[in-house]
Protein backbone atom coordinates (compact mmCIF):
# COMPACT_ATOMS: atom_id res chain seq x y z
CA UNK A 1 0.00 0.00 0.00
CA UNK A 2 1.33 3.42 -0.79
CA UNK A 3 1.19 5.76 1.78
CA UNK A 4 3.13 9.21 1.08
CA UNK A 5 5.33 10.76 -1.47
CA UNK A 6 8.48 12.68 -0.70
CA UNK A 7 11.54 14.17 -2.70
CA UNK A 8 15.11 13.54 -1.48
CA UNK A 9 18.15 15.95 -1.53
CA UNK A 10 19.38 15.05 -5.09
CA UNK A 11 16.03 15.66 -6.65
CA UNK A 12 15.14 11.22 -6.00
CA UNK A 13 11.26 11.10 -5.98
CA UNK A 14 10.21 8.36 -3.61
CA UNK A 15 7.60 6.56 -1.92
CA UNK A 16 6.52 4.84 1.93
CA UNK A 17 5.31 1.20 1.62
CA UNK A 18 3.93 -0.52 4.61
CA UNK A 19 3.33 -4.20 5.16
CA UNK A 20 1.93 -5.61 8.06
CA UNK A 21 2.46 -9.37 6.79
CA UNK A 22 5.13 -11.24 4.92
CA UNK A 23 1.57 -12.52 2.55
CA UNK A 24 1.52 -8.87 2.10
CA UNK A 25 4.96 -8.40 1.16
CA UNK A 26 4.96 -11.35 -1.25
CA UNK A 27 2.33 -10.22 -3.31
CA UNK A 28 4.31 -8.21 -5.09
CA UNK A 29 7.87 -10.08 -6.27
CA UNK A 30 9.77 -7.18 -7.16
CA UNK A 31 9.42 -6.12 -3.54
CA UNK A 32 10.43 -8.84 -2.14
CA UNK A 33 13.56 -9.32 -3.88
CA UNK A 34 14.10 -5.49 -3.73
CA UNK A 35 13.91 -5.45 0.14
CA UNK A 36 16.15 -8.04 0.10
CA UNK A 37 18.72 -6.55 -1.92
CA UNK A 38 18.89 -3.74 0.27
CA UNK A 39 19.11 -5.61 3.25
CA UNK A 40 21.91 -7.11 2.16
CA UNK A 41 24.08 -4.10 0.97
CA UNK A 42 23.11 -2.43 4.14
CA UNK A 43 24.51 -5.14 6.16
CA UNK A 44 27.28 -5.68 4.01
CA UNK A 45 28.20 -1.68 3.96
CA UNK A 46 27.48 -1.41 7.34
CA UNK A 47 28.78 -4.51 9.25
CA UNK A 48 30.74 -6.62 6.79
CA UNK A 49 28.14 -8.87 7.32
CA UNK A 50 27.29 -11.18 4.49
CA UNK A 51 23.65 -12.62 4.27
CA UNK A 52 22.26 -15.16 1.48
CA UNK A 53 19.08 -14.17 -0.20
CA UNK A 54 17.22 -17.17 1.56
CA UNK A 55 18.84 -16.31 5.63
CA UNK A 56 17.11 -12.94 4.75
CA UNK A 57 13.92 -13.96 3.30
CA UNK A 58 13.71 -16.75 6.54
CA UNK A 59 14.01 -13.89 8.96
CA UNK A 60 11.14 -11.81 6.93
CA UNK A 61 9.04 -14.76 7.14
CA UNK A 62 9.94 -15.39 10.95
CA UNK A 63 9.71 -11.52 12.11
CA UNK A 64 6.64 -10.44 9.86
CA UNK A 65 4.42 -12.88 11.82
CA UNK A 66 1.52 -12.15 14.18
CA UNK A 67 1.47 -8.53 15.23
CA UNK A 68 4.22 -6.84 13.01
CA UNK A 69 4.61 -3.92 10.26
CA UNK A 70 7.20 -2.68 7.96
CA UNK A 71 7.84 -0.01 6.01
CA UNK A 72 10.23 1.00 3.13
CA UNK A 73 11.29 3.24 1.00
CA UNK A 74 10.80 3.22 -3.12
CA UNK A 75 12.88 4.83 -5.57
CA UNK A 76 9.75 5.79 -7.84
CA UNK A 77 11.98 5.63 -11.10
CA UNK A 78 13.77 2.28 -10.57
CA UNK A 79 11.26 0.63 -8.27
CA UNK A 80 14.54 -0.23 -5.79
CA UNK A 81 14.49 -0.26 -2.45
CA UNK A 82 16.17 2.60 -0.37
CA UNK A 83 15.68 1.93 3.18
CA UNK A 84 13.73 -0.16 5.20
CA UNK A 85 12.40 -0.62 8.91
CA UNK A 86 10.28 -3.57 11.24
CA UNK A 87 9.40 -4.68 14.46
CA UNK A 88 7.08 -7.25 15.98
CA UNK A 89 5.33 -7.71 19.23
CA UNK A 90 7.56 -10.07 21.27
CA UNK A 91 7.08 -11.74 24.68
CA UNK A 92 10.48 -11.86 27.00
CA UNK A 93 11.63 -15.24 25.43
CA UNK A 94 10.94 -13.85 22.10
CA UNK A 95 13.03 -11.06 22.37
CA UNK A 96 16.21 -13.20 24.23
CA UNK A 97 15.94 -15.32 21.31
CA UNK A 98 15.99 -11.86 18.60
CA UNK A 99 18.81 -10.54 20.97
CA UNK A 100 20.92 -13.95 20.42
CA UNK A 101 20.48 -13.70 16.69
CA UNK A 102 21.88 -10.37 16.26
CA UNK A 103 25.58 -11.48 14.91
CA UNK A 104 27.37 -8.16 16.53
CA UNK A 105 25.93 -8.71 20.57
CA UNK A 106 28.23 -12.03 20.59
CA UNK A 107 31.61 -9.99 19.91
CA UNK A 108 30.92 -7.97 23.15
CA UNK A 109 32.80 -9.19 26.21
CA UNK A 110 30.52 -10.42 29.21
CA UNK A 111 27.41 -9.25 27.65
CA UNK A 112 24.56 -11.22 29.14
CA UNK A 113 21.04 -11.70 27.50
CA UNK A 114 19.41 -11.96 30.91
CA UNK A 115 20.36 -8.14 32.12
CA UNK A 116 19.68 -6.86 28.32
CA UNK A 117 15.94 -7.75 28.38
CA UNK A 118 13.74 -7.22 31.39
CA UNK A 119 11.36 -8.70 32.67
CA UNK A 120 8.02 -7.84 30.52
CA UNK A 121 4.15 -9.17 29.04
CA UNK A 122 5.49 -8.11 25.97
CA UNK A 123 6.84 -5.22 24.09
CA UNK A 124 7.38 -4.31 20.64
CA UNK A 125 10.55 -5.26 19.21
CA UNK A 126 12.45 -3.06 16.58
CA UNK A 127 14.16 -5.80 14.78
CA UNK A 128 15.65 -3.96 11.83
CA UNK A 129 16.37 -0.71 10.50
CA UNK A 130 18.60 0.43 7.98
CA UNK A 131 19.44 2.99 4.76
CA UNK A 132 21.51 2.65 2.02
CA UNK A 133 25.27 4.40 2.22
CA UNK A 134 24.20 6.94 -0.60
CA UNK A 135 20.72 7.93 1.08
CA UNK A 136 21.82 8.27 4.71
CA UNK A 137 20.83 11.93 5.96
CA UNK A 138 18.32 12.26 3.35
CA UNK A 139 15.89 9.57 4.62
CA UNK A 140 13.68 10.65 7.41
CA UNK A 141 14.39 8.07 10.37
CA UNK A 142 11.12 9.55 12.15
CA UNK A 143 9.21 9.07 8.70
CA UNK A 144 10.84 5.10 8.37
CA UNK A 145 10.40 4.14 12.07
CA UNK A 146 7.33 6.13 13.94
CA UNK A 147 4.88 4.64 11.87
CA UNK A 148 5.93 1.24 11.62
CA UNK A 149 5.77 1.19 16.34
CA UNK A 150 2.09 2.70 15.63
CA UNK A 151 1.15 0.16 13.60
CA UNK A 152 2.28 -2.46 15.67
CA UNK A 153 1.41 -1.00 18.97
CA UNK A 154 -2.45 -0.82 17.46
CA UNK A 155 -2.31 -4.41 16.84
CA UNK A 156 -0.91 -5.43 19.46
CA UNK A 157 -2.56 -2.84 22.17
CA UNK A 158 0.94 -2.02 24.12
CA UNK A 159 2.95 0.79 23.45
CA UNK A 160 5.87 -0.61 25.45
CA UNK A 161 8.90 -0.18 23.14
CA UNK A 162 12.43 -2.65 23.18
CA UNK A 163 15.44 -1.99 21.38
CA UNK A 164 19.49 -1.75 21.01
CA UNK A 165 21.34 1.18 19.50
CA UNK A 166 25.36 1.48 19.14
CA UNK A 167 26.01 4.71 20.98
CA UNK A 168 25.49 8.40 19.46
CA UNK A 169 23.86 7.01 16.22
CA UNK A 170 21.04 8.42 14.38
CA UNK A 171 18.70 5.93 16.26
CA UNK A 172 20.26 6.84 20.18
CA UNK A 173 19.49 10.20 19.33
CA UNK A 174 15.92 9.52 18.27
CA UNK A 175 15.56 7.60 21.26
CA UNK A 176 16.00 10.53 23.57
CA UNK A 177 13.99 12.62 21.06
CA UNK A 178 10.66 10.42 21.87
CA UNK A 179 12.01 10.15 25.86
CA UNK A 180 12.52 6.02 25.50
CA UNK A 181 15.80 5.65 28.15
CA UNK A 182 18.85 3.06 27.82
CA UNK A 183 18.89 1.17 30.96
CA UNK A 184 21.52 -1.79 29.74
CA UNK A 185 24.90 -1.09 28.48
CA UNK A 186 27.44 -2.88 27.37
CA UNK A 187 30.60 -1.78 25.60
CA UNK A 188 29.36 0.64 22.30
CA UNK A 189 25.83 -1.10 22.74
CA UNK A 190 22.90 0.08 24.74
CA UNK A 191 19.77 -1.36 24.99
CA UNK A 192 16.71 1.09 25.57
CA UNK A 193 13.12 0.49 26.84
CA UNK A 194 9.67 2.50 27.70
CA UNK A 195 6.48 3.16 26.32
CA UNK A 196 6.08 4.83 23.00
CA UNK A 197 4.53 8.83 23.86
CA UNK A 198 1.34 10.13 22.41
CA UNK A 199 3.25 12.80 21.25
CA UNK A 200 6.58 12.27 19.71
CA UNK A 201 7.66 15.50 18.73
CA UNK A 202 9.18 14.72 15.28
CA UNK A 203 7.82 14.36 11.67
CA UNK A 204 6.01 10.81 11.27
CA UNK A 205 3.54 11.44 8.84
Amino acid sequence: MSLNNTVLNDNVKVQFFECTSYEQLCANNAWLEGLIDCYRSVFKESWGEDYTYSEVNERLQSELAGNACLRFVLDISNNKVLAFCWAQFLDAEGVKQAIQSIHYVHTISEFSVEDAVPVHNGSIYIHDIGVLESYRGQVSLGLLLLPVLEVVSQRAGSRRLMFWSIKETCIAHLAEKINIQAYYEKGDVQFYSGLLPTDYGVEVS
